[in-house]
């Protein structure tokens, strides 16, 4: 039970969904992209430090496993993190995370196409109540910003969300080791947002931007980094003993705990509303139909 693909998934759905709520704050003093690139320094020490207390194998015998693992970092956490710290900074975290819970119709299609994974009728309903509740949060009015002009920023995560998992399936075939895997794809994540802050923040209120920022709103980012670390190992952990079609729509679960948040914590200023559960609703179901459906 406790090693079985659901479960490892829904506990990666708590960490994840409660880890980018968690972003929430930190985005106040700190820019989407160098916050992005803090979370997951503190995601790296995490997912070290646990491989080395649980005594984790480090022998690599094929470096196919690596290199699609280093892969899907450059996409997930890599690109992926910036999009959904924009995201949550233009939309609000229950919102944009919602949002990304799309990713099972693009991962599922991509499983279908490169893996050969065969959904049957109960994964097609639950993805057709996951694009209801992404449509019908769209067609929203009002809120913090115009949804319509934000709407490709969790939109292009959700891809990259559900194509890296493909990919860090595709690396388990090499690498028998999930949480040695998280490493080489946070590796990924870093190189990736080292690179975009270099390139397009430069220098920050006269300093290289590593050093712009004093420590105690570098610390901010620890929580996401600690439980996007233990997120990411149970996250590979499901997709060494199960299918893509089984673990991305329960891992998108995570809606449902950032709109708990949401609730007790900041209804006040995001304005959760009727419209934001019953499409988090949406996509909850969708993904526990698509479950069922694993056959």
């Amino acid at each position: 039970m406790l090693t079985s693909a659901p479960f490892l998934a829904l506990v990666t759905a708590f960490c994840i969904g409660t880890a980018d709520f968690s972003t929430h704050y930190p985005l106040r003093h700190v820019k989407a992209l160098p916050g992005a690139f803090f979370g997951l320094c503190f995601q790296m020490v995490t997912a070290l430090l646990i491989l080395l207390a649980m005594g984790g194998k480090w022998g690599i015998s094929d470096w196919r496993g690596p290199v699609y693992f280093f892969l899907a970092g450059i996409l997930h956490p890599g690109t992926f993190y910036v999009l959904l710290l924009i995201s949550v900074d233009r939309l609000g975290p229950a919102r944009a995370i919602t949002l990304k819970g799309t990713s099972p119709l693009w991962g599922v299609a991509i499983a279908m196409i490169f893996l050969g994974e065969r959904p049957n009728l109960s994964i097609y309903l639950g993805l057709f109540l996951v694009a209801f509740g992404v449509m019908y949060l769209s067609s929203e009015k009002g809120g913090r910003a115009s949804l319509s002009r934000n709407l490709a920023w969790p939109l292009i995560a959700a891809f990259f969300s559900g194509l890296a998992p493909n990919l860090a399936k595709t690396a388990l075939r090499y690498i028998d080791s999930p949480f040695l895997g998280v490493v080489f794809a946070v590796a990924g994540g870093l190189a990736t947002l080292f690179v975009s802050n270099t390139l397009m923040s430069g220098r920050h209120e006269g300093k290289f931007w590593m050093w712009a920022y004093p420590w105690k709103r570098v610390v901010l980012f620890a929580p996401l980094g600690v439980l996007a670390g233990v997120g990411f190992m149970t996250y590979y952990s499901a997709l060494k003993v199960g299918t893509v079609a089984v673990v991305i729509p329960l891992v998108q679960t995570a809606p449902f705990f950032a709109i708990i948040l949401s609730r007790l914590l900041i209804q006040r200023h995001e304005g959760v509303n009727v419209r934001l559960v019953v499409s988090a609703a949406a996509v909850v179901l969708g993904a526990f139909l698509i479950t069922t459906g694993r056959g």
